[in-house]
């Protein structure tokens, strides 16, 4: 029996040559009226009457062919821009995928609130507009290098448990990193990074930045106060989190509050958007656990955002060692505050507080006693490191991260928090929307769950039908934060 694509395949030529040759009769018909005289018609032997009969009947055929063939030139023209599509992303860029505008147009929407935040003294006023690029003035400055790199990090890398990166090495592959990502721009002027450097690039140069003008500062985290009052505007959600007994709605809180990013403008900082899941693997994960898959095992959370971001992980971290039966819980943190909202050890403790409130909440008391009596326990370990403060691509982690997070024989799971942790998890290519994340993470061999906000154009698992129809529907899906992924790989 033959296959209903190659029948739809033969139904669409057949419909195709229909509709060339009704286009065909068409212009037969024009010719006949306008360029054919009176007398030729009647050296053929064909009267008025028959001649008119003949182009009326071209017209109508060729008119009724045209409307039978219509969804053919449609369905022609999709399948033609999607072999377009596909051809574009055949070569894929070595690393990353240069941006399409989009780090510019973050830089430039942020820049200014960014620097406010920071309290850094800078008389924005004082730039000179550029066409196209006015929003690049540290751009124009020097390079940050390895050595001015070393400036910004800690001296000694004390709040990794295992001291497993030491900065010199870092710093020094930033630098090599760079170095790549600015080859194809040292003929231009720096200003042109922001049009058309790699997205992530962009990113980590403009905050490192901040943090280098910022270097002088007593004040480790530039962004301590943007933080405090993110923890107030948000303190209402607290309670009904303390209360929810559910994993499958632990984990939507988890995706929810991700969709609020301090490095964002402020109108989409004090909102707290329920996400629509595009990707919903909830179930599949919820029937991974309930196979006692993660039963002493250790759990690792690339996490994110503080705030009520960093309270979701530390409830869905307290899920799993109580409900789960997991035996250690590991939160790996940044070292340096990079994006704004980034996580830095000291962030605990103001969640705790919030956590906590007025004090007069006993399930909110709760948490907060739990999860002080895991962590002496030492069952929850609090871990900060350099590498998560890179825009290296998680392939490219040192050993010691490969072996003892990735695919150590202890850990049962990995999550990856938010939008960044995501495009390096898949190295922040352009891939095809339809391929499976499972194929572009092959290098971890443990389970992987991601929770994530959609805030960037990278995405994997996504059927091109759904695709379609969100593109149509919402044209900035990808890059709003009003829809998330729960998305389960079992690394089998």
């Amino acid at each position: 029996m033959m296959k209903e694509d190659t029948k739809s395949t033969i139904k669409d030529l057949c419909g195709l040559i229909i509709s060339f040759a009704a286009a065909l009769m068409l212009i037969v018909s024009v010719v006949l009226r306008f360029f054919v005289k009176k007398e030729d018609w009647q050296g053929l032997g064909i009267d008025d009457t028959l001649a008119t009969v003949i182009q009326v009947a071209l017209v109508v055929a060729s008119v009724v062919a045209g409307w039978y063939a219509k969804d053919s030139w449609r369905k022609a023209k999709d399948k033609w821009s999607a072999w377009y599509k596909s051809y574009k992303m055949r070569r894929i860029p070595e690393i990353n995928w240069g941006n399409d505008g989009f780090a510019y147009m973050t830089v430039e929407s942020r820049f200014k609130d960014n620097f406010n935040k920071s309290g850094l003294k800078f008389n924005i006023d004082d730039i000179k507009p550029r066409p196209k690029d006015q929003y690049s003035y540290f751009a124009d400055k020097k390079v940050l290098d390895e050595n001015m790199l070393k400036t910004i990090f800690p001296q000694e890398n004390e709040t990794s448990v295992r001291k497993i990166s030491p900065r010199e090495d870092y710093c020094a592959n930033y630098k090599e990193y760079m170095s790549k990502m600015l080859a194809p721009y040292k003929e231009k002027k720096q200003s042109y990074l922001f049009s058309k450097a790699p997205f992530i690039f962009a990113e980590h140069y403009y905050f490192y930045s901040i943090l280098y003008y910022m270097r002088d500062n007593t004040n480790r985290d530039p962004w301590k106060e943007t933080k405090k009052n993110q923890y107030r505007s948000l303190e209402k959600r607290i309670e009904n989190l303390a209360n929810e007994k559910d994993l499958g709605e632990i984990l939507k809180s988890c995706v929810n509050s991700n969709s609020t990013d301090l490095s964002q403008n402020q109108q989409n900082i004090d909102s707290y958007t329920e996400n629509t899941l595009v990707i919903d693997h909830i179930e599949k994960f919820k029937a991974f656990v309930k196979g006692n898959n993660l039963l002493r095992k250790n759990v690792h959370i690339i996490v994110d955002n503080c705030g009520i971001e960093l309270i979701s992980d530390m409830i869905l971290g307290l899920y799993m060692l109580e409900q789960l039966g997991i035996n250690e819980l590991y939160l790996h943190f940044n070292i340096l505050p990079i994006f704004v909202s980034d996580v830095i050890k000291s962030d605990v403790e103001d969640a705790m507080e919030l956590i906590a409130g007025d004090g007069k909440d006993e399930n909110r008391n709760e948490i907060v006693r739990k999860y002080r009596k895991y962590r002496e326990e030492g069952r929850i370990i609090e871990t900060a490191d350099v590498f998560w403060n890179m825009p290296i691509p998680f392939k490219n982690a040192p050993e010691a991260i490969m072996h003892d997070v990735f695919n150590a024989a202890s850990t049962g799971l990995v999550i990856f928090k938010g939008d960044l942790n995501y495009r390096r998890l898949v190295e922040d290519r352009q891939w095809k929307i339809n391929e499976l994340l499972e194929d572009r993470i092959k290098y971890i061999k443990n389970p992987v769950l991601v929770l994530r906000s959609l805030k960037s154009n990278v995405l994997l698992g996504v059927d091109c039908e759904t695709s379609s129809q969100k593109d149509e529907a919402y044209p900035s899906w990808k890059t709003t934060g009003d829809f998330g992924i729960i998305q389960f790989v079992d690394g089998k």
